[in-house]
């Protein structure tokens, strides 16, 4: 009887906390379009200077029509990883649509994180997306 309660309880908790509609974003370096979304076209490792475009796919509407994209360059050899802000921007959305595409360059070789936040909370990002940028 025990361990039935207790395997119920993890199952509960587990179930719980599914969150089945996150947005998610994808990097490649092509633009995206309908025809080339396919899984794979879709790349996490970049060169100094090349195009990263990058599609955030929303499943439910977006909530502001002002999105801020901040990227942060993750320092792995520094203890506790060390963090800079490689580059930060807001741009205006369609809220009609659940999805946004666009692209960046980066000219210097290391670990990043895309972080996508809605303007209307600041707090907590939309979603994000670690990719790598190596020397050519």
């Amino acid at each position: 009887m025990k361990n039935i309660f207790i395997l119920l309880s993890c199952l509960i908790i587990l179930l719980s906390g599914c969150d089945k509609e996150k947005p998610v974003i994808f990097f490649s370096r092509e633009p995206f379009n309908l025809s080339f979304m396919k899984y794979n076209n879709f790349k996490t490792l970049f060169q100094e200077g090349d195009r990263v475009y990058f599609f955030l796919y929303n499943p439910k509407p977006f909530g502001s029509n002002m999105m801020r994209l901040q990227i942060l360059k993750l320092d792995r050899k520094a203890p506790f990883f060390g963090i800079s802000l490689a580059m930060s921007r807001d741009v205006e959305i369609d809220k009609s649509l659940n999805y946004y595409t666009d692209y960046f360059c980066l000219h210097k070789q290391g670990s990043y994180v895309l972080r996508i936040f809605s303007m209307d909370r600041l707090d907590k990002p939309v979603s994000q997306a670690e990719f790598e940028v190596i020397a050519p």
